[in-house]
C-alpha cells in the first residue's frame, strides 16, 4: 500500500496546482447565437452522415464498375492485338510502297528533265546543222548554175565550131 498512498499524495498536490475555469452562462443574443451555432453544427454533421451514407454505396458500385470496365478493356485489348499487328503490317507495307513510288517518281522526273535537256540540245544542234546545210545548198546551187551556164556556153561553142568545120572553106569566111 505504500505505493498507492504515495501516488495519491502526489495526485492531491497536482490538483491543488491546477486552475479550473468555468465560463459564466451566456445571456441574451450571445446565448441564441451559440445555440444556433450548436444546432447548425449538429445539422451539418447529420447532413455529412447522410451524404456519406448515400455516397458509400455509390463509391462501392463505382469500384465494381471500374473493375468490370478494366476487365472489358483487357478483353478488347487482347481481341484487338491481332488487328493492331495487322494494321501495323499494312502501314509498313504502305510506307514501303509510298517510298518506292516516291523514288520511282523522282527517277522518272529526272529522266524527263534529262530527256528535255537532251531534246533541247539536239534541237539546237539540228537548227545549227540546218543553217549550215542551207548555206551549203545555196553555194551548191550557185556552183551548179555557174557550171550549167559554162557547160551550156561550152556546148554552144562546140556546136558553133562543129558547124563551122562542116561548112566549106569558102563559107567559113562569111562568118
Amino acid at each position: 500500500m505504500g505505493m498507492a498512498a504515495a501516488w495519491l499524495a502526489q495526485a492531491t498536490r497536482a490538483v491543488a496546482d491546477t486552475i479550473v475555469m468555468v465560463s459564466a452562462p451566456s445571456t441574451g443574443l450571445k446565448y441564441w447565437v451559440e445555440t444556433a451555432v450548436g444546432v447548425a453544427t449538429i445539422v451539418i454533421a447529420l447532413a455529412l452522415l447522410a451524404l456519406f451514407a448515400v455516397l458509400l454505396p455509390a463509391a462501392w458500385n463505382t469500384r465494381r464498375l471500374y473493375g468490370r470496365i478494366n476487365a472489358a478493356l483487357d478483353r478488347v485489348q487482347s481481341d484487338l492485338q491481332p488487328v493492331v499487328r495487322h494494321a501495323e503490317a499494312i502501314a509498313e507495307n504502305v510506307h514501303f510502297l509510298t517510298s518506292a513510288l516516291r523514288e520511282d517518281t523522282q527517277r522518272v522526273h529526272l529522266l524527263l528533265v534529262e530527256g528535255q535537256e537532251r531534246l533541247a540540245s539536239a534541237t539546237q544542234r539540228l537548227e545549227a546543222r540546218l543553217v549550215e546545210l542551207d548555206a551549203l545548198a545555196r553555194v551548191m546551187q550557185e556552183e551548179a548554175e555557174r557550171w550549167f551556164v559554162r557547160t551550156a556556153a561550152t556546148l554552144r561553142g562546140v556546136q558553133t565550131g562543129a558547124r563551122t568545120l562542116r561548112r566549106s572553106p569558102s563559107d567559113r569566111r562569111t562568118i
